[in-house]
């Protein structure tokens, strides 16, 4: 269908146009707002950009050129997800912050440009250049890695990491309850209870015990174990009755073992 455009006729006084420009005829706009209902957004911005070319403008031309420029739900969604790839690979930044830049995490970040890297090849660079630059002479940089890799999902190189923090007597404790948290994560309930049980074992350095006790009683409910889960429960309302919902746990469990 041929597309006729009005003459050069001033625009009303409603809607003027701006200054040598001219209008497109209405049923051209209203083409592009059909392409733009029916969610076809490339198809409406090619038609914008054809009028711009052949020097169209007005306010109603804006109108829809603005309706066009708005990202679609796709555009959005990838925008979201680029954003959150960026997020995580700074997190590993953050986490080696306390060492006041033990790994030039930037140059790794920056040796390609980033639409050629995927991110399991920046993940993969970034955990080479730990190995090279800390080895496993600082297993409080691991331990905060670990946390982060956890945080973004990455269990297994979590765990790989806490196992490497837990070399330190002073983070062993801390390393076990994490890897505990990892495992139960991925549905590993046996792993849970033996990392939680070795967090609770006497040793150096400081953890929440009874947070982790708590836990540890919940993967034992999850495990079968509701038997040690009750004890548990109720050594941590004997010490402590208002501690989070250890009361209401206690006697759900002990419900469980009158069945």
């Amino acid at each position: 269908m041929e597309i006729l455009f009005e003459d050069d006729a001033p625009a009303p006084a409603s809607a003027p146009a701006a200054r040598g420009a001219r209008r497109p005829e209405p049923d051209v706009l209203e083409e592009i707002a059909f392409f733009l209902e029916q969610g076809m957004v490339v198809e409406a911005r090619q038609r914008v950009d054809a009028l711009r070319t052949l020097g169209y403008g007005g306010s109603e031309l804006e109108a829809v050129e603005a309706r066009a420029a708005a990202p679609t739900a796709e555009e959005a969604a990838a925008a979201e997800s680029a954003r959150l790839d960026e997020d995580a690979l700074r997190s590993l930044t953050a986490a080696l912050e306390p060492d006041a830049g033990a790994v030039e995490i930037e140059g790794v970040l920056d040796a390609e440009p980033a639409e050629e890297q995927s991110l399991a090849e920046v993940f993969a660079a970034f955990k080479r250049e730990v190995e090279i630059q800390v080895g496993d002479k600082d297993p409080r940089t691991y331990y905060d890695l670990g946390i982060a890799y956890k945080e973004m999902g990455l269990l297994d190189d979590a765990l790989d990491a806490f196992r490497t923090a837990a070399a330190s007597p002073l983070l062993f404790r801390e390393a076990c309850s994490m890897s505990a948290m990892v495992h139960a994560e991925r549905g590993e309930l046996h792993e849970a209870v033996a990392a939680y049980r070795r967090a609770l074992a006497p040793g150096p350095g400081s953890i929440d015990e009874q947070g982790v006790r708590y836990a540890l009683a919940e993967v034992l409910v999850q495990a079968g174990e509701v038997e040690e889960a009750r004890d548990l429960f109720r050594r941590i309302v004997s010490s402590d009755p208002g501690y989070r919902d250890s009361r209401e746990r206690l006697a759900e469990v002990e419900a469980l073992l009158r069945r």
